[in-house]
């Protein structure tokens, strides 16, 4: 089943969102894994996803600080995946529209559900 919406994974470890993205990919999204956070600027940039996710700590990822500025001006929706805490990610996430976060490790299962329950709201309120 093929969907319209595009989702993209900042994820340094690349393994370690695989399974994330065949989960994504089995419901019929289309996914995205930048090798770079200067691809990851771009395919935000230019591509404008329906989603992002970040299994990245910010703490040693100091330049995902312009990703965050991109997100925050272009007011996409954000799963954040990581080991801060939630006064932490209420911090760092100052204009981000940040719809979940998960802990690692994290279950891929829970972080689909959310997914799909976003966008089912979303397609439901469209219909109102």
């Amino acid at each position: 089943m093929k969907n319209d919406k595009d989702i993209l994974i900042i994820e340094p470890e690349r393994i370690a969102g695989l399974e994330l993205q065949l989960q994504l990919e089995k419901k019929g999204f289309s996914v995205t894994r930048p090798i770079s956070l200067i691809d990851t600027e771009v395919n935000i940039a230019n591509k404008k996803p329906d989603l992002v996710i970040a299994d990245t700590d910010i703490k040693k990822q100091k330049s995902f600080e312009r990703i965050k500025k991109y997100l925050s001006k272009l007011k996409l929706p954000f799963i954040w995946i990581g080991t801060l805490t939630n006064k932490e990610i209420k911090n760092e996430s100052n204009d981000v529209n940040v719809i979940g976060t998960f802990p690692k490790p994290f279950d891929s299962i829970k972080v689909l559900a959310l997914i799909v329950n976003y966008f089912k709201a979303l397609f439901q309120k469209s219909k109102v």
